[in-house]
C-alpha cells in the first residue's frame, strides 16, 4: 500500500456522483481503507442503515469526512484512531479531487522534499562556484563574475582562432 499514489473507482462513479453522504462508501473501496475498522463493523451491523451517530461512542480506527466544499468537487478523509467522543489521534489524510483519492503527504515527507530541493540548489551553487573559481600563483583563488567569464571566454576564442592562422601559415610553407 505505501507505493500505491492514488486510486479511482470508475464503476462507483459512473453509477452515482460522489455527495457527502457516500464519499466513505466510495473511499472503503479504495487500498486505503482498513476493513478493521469501526466504519466497516457498523456498516455491517446495521445493513447499511445510518449508523454513524454511533462511531463517536466507538474505541479504534474510524474514518471520518473533515471537509467537503459546495460543488462536491473535493473531500478530505481523516484516518483517526478514537480513544473517546472527544480524544483521538490523527493517522492520516487522504483527500479526492474529481473522484481520484490521494494520501496526503505527511510532515516527514514534507521535509525530505524540501531537504532534496535545497540540496540540490546547494550543488547548483557550488558548481556554478567551482566553475567561476581560478588558481593563480602569485594571487591564489580568484571567483571571476560573468563580465570576466565572458572576457575569459573571448580571449580563449582569440587564442583559438590565433592558434588556427598559425597552423595554416606553417602549413602553407
Amino acid at each position: 500500500m505505501d507505493n500505491i499514489e492514488f486510486f479511482r473507482n470508475d464503476n462507483f462513479l459512473q453509477s452515482c456522483p460522489l455527495l457527502p453522504i457516500n464519499i466513505l462508501e466510495y473511499f472503503s473501496t479504495s487500498p486505503f481503507y482498513d476493513n478493521s475498522c469501526n466504519n466497516e463493523m457498523l456498516k455491517m451491523q446495521t445493513q447499511y442503515q445510518n449508523g454513524t451517530k454511533f462511531l463517536e461512542d466507538m474505541v479504534g480506527l474510524e474514518y471520518m469526512l473533515n471537509y467537503n466544499d459546495e460543488e462536491n468537487i473535493l473531500f478530505i478523509i481523516y484516518k483517526i484512531n478514537r480513544h473517546s467522543i472527544t480524544d483521538f489521534t490523527l493517522l492520516n489524510i487522504y483527500y479526492i479531487i474529481h473522484g481520484t483519492i490521494y494520501v496526503a503527504p505527511t510532515d516527514a515527507d514534507i521535509f525530505k522534499s524540501r531537504l532534496s530541493n535545497f540540496y540540490f540548489h546547494l550543488n547548483e551553487a557550488l558548481d556554478l562556484y567551482l566553475e567561476r573559481r581560478t588558481f593563480n600563483l602569485f594571487t591564489g583563488y580568484e571567483i571571476k563574475n560573468d563580465v570576466q567569464k565572458e572576457e575569459d571566454c573571448a580571449e580563449d576564442e582569440i587564442d583559438r582562432l590565433s592558434i588556427q592562422e598559425f597552423k595554416k601559415i606553417l602549413k602553407n610553407k
